[in-house]
């Protein structure tokens, strides 16, 4: 059995995103850090952004 931890959640994310070709504005952060995982920039609205939030 497969332990699901915060990291390899992220990574089948990033990839699915890569997969859908939106892989091109993405932030991550560290896993100490605070607030939202991954932010996803939309390349169309600089001031419009789809946030990603994983917390375990």
């Amino acid at each position: 059995m497969k332990r699901i931890t915060e990291k390899f959640i992220e990574e089948c994310i990033l990839k699915l995103l890569a997969t859908k070709g939106q892989d091109d504005n993405i932030k991550t952060k560290g896993l100490h850090e605070h607030g939202c995982d991954i932010i996803v920039a939309d390349s169309k609205n600089k001031n419009k952004d789809r946030s990603f939030l994983i917390e375990f």
